[in-house]
């Protein structure tokens, strides 16, 4: 089964990166009717985004 939607916005190497990506994940999430979920997904969102290198660092 395919998503309805789509997001491929890149994610910039920015200290601000991870509260706009805990953004977009609680307004999808709250859109799909699965904000019950959002803390967790916006906690372990917030780990990668500020763990994993960006990826022209390798």
């Amino acid at each position: 089964m395919r998503a309805p939607w789509r997001d491929r916005s890149p994610i910039p190497h920015d200290p601000r990166a991870a509260s706009v990506v805990r953004a977009a994940l609680r307004a999808l999430l709250r859109a799909t009717r699965l904000g019950c979920v959002s803390d967790t997904v916006e906690l372990l969102a917030s780990e990668l985004v500020t763990a994993v290198p960006p990826r022209d660092a390798a």
